[in-house]
């Protein structure tokens, strides 16, 4: 997600193939993760979670994606 230059955001695509890392964070509300992108810092470079934060119902979108990687949907 891209900030713009008058306001709101920019969404990005991502892959999800058979091959895509999928992790589930439970809790309410929750995290469902598909990749990661870099972050710049000062001295060195991290990486952050790509994906879906801070959702009501990450069970059932985890679910969606893995149905979408075994090519059930």
């Amino acid at each position: 997600m891209r900030k713009r230059p008058l306001g709101g955001v920019e969404l990005q695509g991502w892959p999800i193939t058979d091959e895509t890392i999928v992790t589930l964070d439970d809790r309410q509300p929750g995290h469902v993760s598909f990749g990661f992108e870099p972050v710049a810092m000062k001295r060195n470079r991290q990486v952050r979670a790509v994906g879906f934060d801070r959702i009501r119902n990450p069970r059932e979108v985890y679910d969606l994606i893995r149905q979408l990687q075994r090519g059930e949907v």
